[in-house]
């Protein structure tokens, strides 16, 4: 049988406490605050969660110290499978849709964001460069770079 350490439990409990005061009190006064902000929806609601549930908390809580290279490689993981993954929030002509609940704050609405930003809206054989960006450089760069950091996850799978 499986036995959970009393610092992870503990972990599990303050995550859950810290849920519910996020999603019944926190991310709806913050997503009205931040409506229309992309980087700031980012921050908060996508990369901030990241750094607060993988750095702050479980080391608060724990009392471990963390590698910050493994972390880092850990959220680049996490940010590059997230881009790819559905819902996707920009159509293969380059156009962002927000869709769901701050579908703004989503890793490939942010690289669509990016890419528009730097002007790079032409099309290549009819599909846009912000959807080419978004769907296959960002992802492709950030899962690199995750595994350039994480050389020894398979030992810890």
């Amino acid at each position: 049988m499986l036995k959970i350490d009393k610092n992870e439990l503990r972990y599990i409990i303050c995550s859950g406490i810290f849920g519910i005061i996020w999603f019944l009190f926190l991310m709806p006064y913050l997503a009205k605050t931040l409506d229309g902000s992309v980087y700031g929806q980012f921050l908060i609601f996508n990369l901030g969660l990241y750094i607060f549930f993988f750095i702050f908390l479980k080391a608060v809580i724990t009392k471990n110290s963390h590698n910050f290279v493994t972390t880092l490689g850990i959220i680049l993981l996490f940010l590059g499978t997230d881009t790819i993954l559905p819902e996707y929030h920009v159509t293969i002509t380059g156009v962002l849709t927000e869709g769901a609940n701050l579908g703004a704050s989503s890793t490939d609405y942010l690289f669509g964001t990016i890419a528009h930003n730097f002007g790079w809206t032409w099309n290549i054989a009819g599909i846009s460069f912000v959807y080419i960006f978004t769907y296959f450089i960002a992802p492709l760069l950030l899962l690199i770079l995750s595994a350039l950091l994480l050389k020894d996850l398979t030992k810890h799978l």
